[in-house]
């Protein structure tokens, strides 16, 4: 899939089922999507966590984008592990900016990644009725 564009993604499944499909049969742990953006973050890298469940917070999907670069890596086995390692091998530009540091942040300090700045994406939006108050 790589160099597939976004258009390629949604309208063709085949594809997305055929990339997994080969991975699996190759023995990959996780299937690597990478795209192009037409914007760019000028610093930090934006990072986004999907888990099996709560409870256990294993990484499942990891999301980042950085400058131009999209790339989502996800878990194809039970190998939780090898998502762990995707972690450890990837050079994060700080801060890492996430939708919600307080989940993000301790699933990264328990793979290795600690010490390093963090920015919350979200800002919270006070909350105003039709009063005015």
């Amino acid at each position: 899939m790589k160099g597939a564009s976004r258009i390629d993604i949604r309208r063709a499944p085949k594809i997305r089922h055929t990339a997994i499909k080969e991975a699996i049969e190759e023995g990959h742990p996780y299937l690597k999507y990478e795209e192009r953006l037409n914007i760019s973050l000028n610093e930090g890298t934006l990072i986004d966590l999907e888990t099996k469940d709560l409870e256990s917070n294993v990484p499942i999907t990891l999301g980042i984008v950085s400058g131009d670069a999209l790339t989502i890596y996800q878990l194809l086995t039970e190998d939780y592990g090898a998502i762990e390692r995707v972690v450890k091998d990837v050079k994060f530009r700080e801060p890492l900016i996430a939708f919600n540091t307080e989940f993000e942040r301790p699933i990264f300090e328990k793979l290795g990644i600690s010490g390093v700045a963090w920015r919350e994406l979200q800002q919270p939006v006070p909350y105003v009725d039709d009063s005015g108050q």
